[in-house]
């Protein structure tokens, strides 16, 4: 069974903190590659959903003691991935997502950047 967590940060709240440059936090971004290539938050970190499953789950280990912030298109898919970590016995606990997504940050015109398709698409 995998249930939705309640932890959210707003977009406002992202900015501040990538305003203040800290560092005691990941962003995990859970689009597919593609959505990720058109544009995403600069610091962030593709882990795409459909990647996430019990038998990969070690990178996980690599942001022990950080908050971790997932993020997608709205709110859906971030919601779905800490579920589905917390169903696999993994401490959700430092765990968050992205309230409104890449949608309000594309709407409220910052936090993105802009790459382009990759090749394989162009």
């Amino acid at each position: 069974m995998c249930f939705l967590p309640k932890k959210e940060i707003t977009v406002d709240e992202l900015k501040k903190l990538l305003d203040e440059k800290r560092n005691d936090f990941v962003i995990i971004d859970v689009r597919t590659r593609l959505e990720y290539s058109l544009y995403h938050i600069p610091t962030a970190l593709n882990i795409p959903l459909s990647s996430i499953d019990e038998n990969n789950i070690n990178w996980l280990d690599k942001y022990k003691g950080k908050k971790i912030i997932f993020v997608c298109s709205t709110t859906n898919r971030s919601r779905f991935a800490i579920g589905l970590l917390e169903s696999f016995g993994v401490n959700t606990e430092n765990m968050f997502y992205l309230n409104g997504g890449m949608s309000e940050c594309v709407e409220k015109d910052y936090l993105t950047v802009e790459e382009g398709l990759p090749k394989e698409y162009s």
